[in-house]
């Protein structure tokens, strides 16, 4: 049925449930046509149907008003509707239905109601709620703090760094812990040790951490008060008596409340996170605040073997400045800590003063992490893709390195003299003919033999084994040095050309 059509119905029909979820649908889908054809007449039967005698049609007459606020504004109509909101609100006797009323008024300015907001909002946290309210009074209570926060002064959540110590993770790739572990010592961290996720350790200060380039993420390790266990039943409780809180304090500065998002494991149900994160909130009386929009840290509980958890917090204040000179990225761009990881497992064999060359650079992120670890002399970049080299010119010059770039198909680059060093991640290539992959591996290997000296070293990044290793028996000038193997079927290929 046509938006036209539904209106007509719903103006003229009594049971109008269905029509209404109907409209709302159609709504969101094409809001050009609801400015068309809603009118006064309209918006005041959605007003009568806030009385209607079946609970789900005020809930969606409730809703419907929030979303037509444009077209309610444009008519000169948002007091009347906003009266009718609070009203149906005030005299409503069923619990699931109260959200919508605030969720509608949520679209309007309620400034001439905001003490009778405010007043209903602190009678809603002082009153006793039944188990079988809870859920629907955890959405009432959402809804109602999202809208009086558009009216409160927004807080300031600069992040103040940390002083006090502080068990933390530093994440990464199996591959890639003893490497990791091993630099986090060589900073002084005598007791770091390995764990599932990555490195553990205790600090009090971030700034040495960020001279490490290979871990993923920087997680606080949240520790519970005493012998505290934290089973399903008293999660809740276990991190509003955690050390989160003090956490909060110490790198924000004191706050009446810290927004947070909580991100559970994959087989959750959302059921379960809504739950945890209510009770979060209400156990801490409110200075924890499911917002994950407005979030400053995101709370990630996992399950240990034993049923009990372990909560790890992401501090969003915390900038990560290791790679600031990525400012693109394109659907193919290595991530830089892959790169970084790259150029971390191939260290032992790189040069210095070596002439360097990426055949297939996009955005020249290998290069650029190369040159971190070591001095270089010409470095070359080259892509048939033009934007990678554009953006790549950028994000060279931001990170202070001097990469000349090329816009040509490798198998076209030439040089005056032979390079020492070829770094690079092959083309994605899983939807190719097997052939036609054959053949760009053959045509890799012919043109590095050309433009390579004697005893130049190959860090190559692939998926396709068994084609890079025919490849490597039929061109014998080289050899394979060592096999690295990273995510799934990547591998790093250490060459070498003989001579």
């Amino acid at each position: 049925m046509e938006i036209k059509e539904l209106l007509t119905e719903i103006t003229q029909t009594e049971e109008v449930r269905s029509l209404l979820s109907n409209l709302r649908s159609q709504i969101k889908e094409d809001k050009k046509a609801a400015e068309t054809y809603v009118d006064a007449a309209f918006i005041g039967r959605l007003g009568d149907l806030l009385s209607h005698a079946d609970a789900k049609t005020r809930k969606n007459a409730a809703l419907l008003l929030g979303d037509l606020s444009d077209r309610v504004q444009a008519l000169e109509m948002a007091g009347q509707v906003t009266q009718a909101l609070w009203a149906a609100y005030e005299r409503e006797d069923t619990k699931f239905v109260l959200a919508s009323y605030i969720k509608g008024l949520s679209a309007y300015d309620c400034g001439e109601i905001l003490e009778s907001l405010q007043a209903e909002r602190k009678r809603l946290g002082a009153e006793e709620i039944w188990e079988e309210d809870k859920k629907h009074m955890r959405l009432l209570l959402e809804q109602m703090d999202l809208l009086l926060e558009a009216y409160q002064e927004k807080e300031n959540y600069r992040y103040q760094g940390i002083h006090k110590k502080h068990a933390l993770i530093l994440t990464t790739d199996p591959y890639m812990r003893e490497a990791l572990l091993a630099q986090v010592q060589d900073l002084g961290y005598a007791d770091a040790r390995m764990v599932g996720r990555g490195v553990r350790l205790l600090t009090d200060s971030l700034d040495k951490l960020s001279q490490i380039r290979i871990y993923r993420e920087m997680l606080f390790v949240i520790r519970f008060r005493g012998q505290t266990l934290a089973a399903e039943e008293n999660l809740a409780q276990a991190i509003v008596l955690s050390e989160l809180l003090p956490l909060l304090e110490e790198v924000y500065g004191k706050k009446k409340k810290y927004p947070f998002a909580l991100r559970m494991q994959m087989d959750a149900d959302s059921k379960t996170t809504k739950r945890l994160a209510f009770a979060i909130e209400e156990g801490s009386q409110g200075r924890l605040a499911n917002r994950p929009k407005d979030a400053v840290i995101e709370l990630l509980p996992r399950q240990k073997k034993d049923g009990t958890y372990v909560v790890y917090a992401r501090v969003l204040g915390q900038a990560d400045r290791r790679f600031i000179y990525r400012e693109h990225a394109l659907p193919t761009s290595m991530a830089p800590v892959v790169a970084a990881e790259m150029v971390e497992l191939v260290r032992p064999y790189l040069k210095e003063e070596a002439h360097v060359i990426d055949p297939f650079c996009g955005l020249g992120t290998l290069l650029i992490e190369r040159m971190q670890a070591g001095r270089t002399r010409d470095v070359y970049g080259i892509d048939s893709f033009g934007e990678a080299i554009f953006y790549g010119r950028q994000d060279a010059e931001k990170a202070k390195k001097n990469i000349y770039f090329i816009n040509r198909d490798y198998f076209d680059f030439t040089s005056s003299y032979l390079m020492e060093e070829v770094i690079t991640e092959f083309p994605r290539m899983e939807h190719k003919e097997r052939e036609e992959v054959d053949q760009f591996y053959r045509r890799f290997f012919d043109k590095t033999g050309e433009i390579t000296a004697d005893q130049a070293m190959v860090f190559a990044l692939s998926t396709e084994e068994g084609i890079l290793k025919k490849q490597l028996r039929l061109h014998e000038e080289f050899q394979l040095v060592r096999q690295i193997p990273m995510r799934g079927r990547e591998q790093i290929y250490i060459l070498k050309k003989r001579g």
